[in-house]
């Protein structure tokens, strides 16, 4: 009988073992995941003339505007905003990290790193804004009326009116 007990137990400690193997590599998949996501927080108003996108945090940069009118797509990323373009293999306002030693070099560079990256596709409407996910955020898309005035959040977990 003590050979029978023996396996039963090798059995049973072979296989709480892989229960927590498995367990274990979900949770850090899990964890890396939200790691991806960015820390930012971006306002977006609407006045006669223009849409302002305004950076609370997570950006280089502190204000962008794109005229009224305009229906195109834009690339919104951590370091600013581009003409959306399908065909590009990379998406989104690129800066080259600068190599000198001035006071203004050196600035950006501590901006660049304190940063995470993010994107997304922001498409004026005739109606308001329509976003879609690009990297960074727990959001896929997200779609709201802009009339002139309001005040929306974008950030990581997706879009609300500010009041």
């Amino acid at each position: 009988m003590k050979p029978i007990s023996v396996l039963k137990s090798s059995i049973f400690c072979t296989l709480f073992a892989l229960f927590l193997a498995s367990n274990t590599c979900c949770l850090i998949a899990q964890e890396r995941s939200s790691d991806d996501v960015a820390d930012f927080v971006i306002y977006v108003e609407k006045t006669e003339k223009q849409i302002v996108l305004q950076c609370a945090r997570g950006c280089i940069w502190s204000r962008l505007a794109i005229p009224a009118s305009d229906e195109k797509s834009f690339a919104i990323n951590h370091m600013g905003m581009t003409e959306w373009d399908d065909d590009a293999k990379v998406q989104g306002f690129t800066v080259e990290k600068p190599e000198g030693d001035n006071e203004a070099d050196q600035l950006l560079r501590e901006k660049i790193a304190e940063v995470d990256e993010f994107l997304f596709k922001f498409i004026p409407t005739e109606k308001g804004v329509s976003l879609e996910k690009g990297k960074g955020t727990h959001w896929l898309g997200a779609e709201f009326s802009l009339g002139l005035n309001d005040r929306w959040r974008i950030d990581k977990r997706g879009v609300g009116l500010q009041q």
